[in-house]
């Protein structure tokens, strides 16, 4: 195992004094404590919390972090921990920037507040008509779905994620293949959180605004913010010595995490911070919605973007109640008192933004790890030592939670053996499943055929597949390679080719359907000509021209048959009819066609070569 370089010579933490109004807060928040709760006196609630960070760091296994703290009047912590990259040992500092993932909703859905401010948007009107191409599977979701419900996670849809996980995806291509995406719920049914619908609530931001969200984002929010180190995760920000790297245990080692492309879902989460912007942040938001002298945000818009909309999925704690959605966020009640926030977590970096307007703070936590506890764990610590709450050793119970969840994933895994039928072999050879399968919303899946077995690559992730039973093969196609096995099972058709597969991408969902793709040359114009022409059949001319990517077939009687590429020489009725034409080559030309049409079969040899693309 690698170890980081010794750490270096690092300054004394930067600890401001309490602010007054943070103080006097804290007095009151004591006074409605019960004795028990409130032997913390006010003065310095933070003492000893550096070292506990510390702590934490080496029991989590978290290179660095930094934390950002706020008060009515400004930071009262803001500080770096650790290492922000383990083969140089650069230290984490207050202005270090980390990935900060799901976070930027809380910025997209205040920035959507800023036009529904100037009545360019409204929360409660159709996506439609906003957005006139806007497609949903569901009809009813298409016409009716709202701003509102893009935020609060009530369209309907699961999170489908692996439409743009590492699937190179563009932003336009992951809107249109929207409506090709099952929902599992009916619209305002239940929340289901969801990174496409605020993709799409960006993309009205964009209609409203005339520009890109980007550009949007920054003129109205992060410049008046004064959050200049504030920007959108890319290859070159990623790898800018200003940037931690990110980070990820395999087989008990921490690895560097490959650059995540985050554009094609960029008002979802692509942004990146520093916990110096943070603050700023976590400052806007005590002063709700004010920078300074200039307010951003109305105050009417401002409580509808933190007001309780929908009931989320509770936390199994009892310091959290009354757990929903507001728009963009995370609406709850801790330990009594109104809170809110949101986490983010992204390939190498870890993210929590709580803040308790009540008792005046607000607290931010970056990590380089991902799928770490630690900013939670350490998020809610200061939160109880603000508040005067009694230790919860919040670590401890974080690490027990995560260690059920996985108990329980580990559970379902040897659960799913129950139902293999034991004794089955695959359908067809090996080398038949192989091929480029396609979704419209999910892209491409490539099943590779090399030394007598079979993988899979989808997502940027290759993973070998072994056969489980039937036509049903068993890959480790998580999020990461080595998360939640998933299955695949090939699908025949009426001819005995396989055709599909399916793939079990979401768990509250049926499985994803891709079909097979046709090799590209089948439309090259090239090796369209060898089969474009004319062919005797009993004394009748059938005609093959060149017609877009296919052909199309004339009979004597005037019918016309547009034909799509399907395998090798033969190819298909592009309307679905079941007509199909076999070709005989020979030579690099055809010397003969089997069209098979409702009518019958017809066997003709090739009489003249033709040319034309109608």
């Amino acid at each position: 195992m690698s170890h980081p370089p010794a750490r270096p010579a690092r300054p004394a933490p930067r600890r401001l004094a309490l602010a007054p109004a943070l103080a006097l807060g804290l007095g009151l928040a004591l006074a409605a404590l019960p004795a028990a709760e409130a032997r913390r006196g006010p003065a310095d609630p933070l003492e000893g919390f550096d070292a506990q960070v510390r702590q934490e760091l080496a029991a989590w296994n978290v290179p660095g972090a930094a934390v950002a703290i706020v008060g009515p009047a400004g930071p009262v912590l803001l500080e770096g921990f650790g290492v922000a990259n383990r083969d140089t040992g650069a230290p984490v500092t207050p202005d270090t920037r980390f990935a900060i993932g799901s976070i930027t909703k809380g910025f997209t859905a205040t920035l959507l507040a800023t036009f529904v401010d100037e009545g360019l948007l409204a929360w409660d009107r159709p996506v439609a008509e906003v957005l006139p191409d806007f497609r949903m599977a569901d009809p009813v979701a298409t016409e009716t779905l709202t701003l509102r419900d893009l935020l609060t996670h009530r369209s309907g849809l699961p999170r489908h994620d692996m439409t743009w996980y590492r699937s190179g995806q563009t932003r336009d291509a992951l809107y249109a293949g929207l409506r090709y995406l099952p929902p599992t719920a009916g619209l305002r049914d239940r929340a289901q959180y969801q990174n496409l619908m605020v993709m799409v609530a960006g993309r009205m931001a964009e209609q409203a605004g005339g520009r890109r969200w980007e550009d949007l984002l920054k003129e109205r929010l992060l410049v008046p913010l004064g959050m200049g180190a504030t920007g959108f995760w890319t290859q070159a920000t990623g790898s800018s010595p200003q940037f931690a790297s990110g980070y990820a245990e395999r087989d008990g080692e921490l690895v560097r995490t490959p650059f995540l492309d985050l554009t094609g879902i960029a008002p979802a989460a692509s942004l990146a911070s520093t916990a110096r912007d943070l603050a700023a942040w976590l400052a806007f938001q005590l002063d709700r919605g004010r920078a300074g002298e200039i307010r951003l945000v109305s105050p009417g818009q401002w409580n509808e973007l933190h007001r309780a909309q929908v009931v989320a999925e509770p936390l199994p704690f009892p310091e959290f109640t009354n757990d929903a959605y507001g728009l963009g966020w995370r609406v709850t009640s801790y330990r009594g008192r109104p809170a809110y926030g949101h986490d983010g977590m992204v390939d190498g970096y870890s993210a929590v933004v709580m803040v308790v307007p009540g008792n005046g703070f607000g607290i931010a936590v970056l990590a380089n790890r991902d799928n770490s506890m630690l900013p939670l764990a350490l998020a809610l610590e200061a939160a109880d030592r603000l508040l005067g709450a009694p230790p919860s050793a919040w670590s401890a119970r974080l690490r027990r939670w995560q260690d059920q969840q996985r108990a329980a994933r580990t559970a379902l895994d040897e659960a799913q053996a129950i139902d293999r039928k034991a004794g089955t072999v695959p359908s067809h050879p090996m080398a038949d499943y192989a091929g480029e399968y396609t979704h419209p919303a999910y892209g491409a899946l490539h099943v590779i055929f090399k030394d007598g077995g079979l993988a899979v690559n989808f997502g940027g992730i290759t993973s070998e597949i072994s056969h489980w039973h039937f036509d049903t093969f068993r890959a480790p196609m998580g999020r990461l390679p080595a998360q939640n096995p998933t299955f695949l099972q090939f699908g025949t058709n009426l001819q005995g080719d396989v055709e599909t597969v399916a793939v079990a991408l979401e768990e509250s969902a049926s499985p994803i359907v891709f079909r097979r793709r046709p090799s590209p040359v089948m439309s090259d114009p090239d090796y369209l000509a060898r089969f474009v022409g004319s062919y005797e059949a009993d004394g009748t001319t059938l005609r093959v021209a060149q017609r877009g990517k296919g052909l199309l077939v004339e009979t004597a009687d005037g019918l016309a048959i547009e034909l799509a590429p399907y395998r090798g020489t033969e190819y298909r009725a592009a309307d679905g009819s079941g007509a199909r034409a076999v070709f005989s080559p020979e030579q690099g030309r055809a010397t003969g066609m089997l069209l098979i049409t409702a009518h019958g079969a017809v066997s003709a040899r090739r009489s003249a070569p033709g040319g034309g693309r109608p």
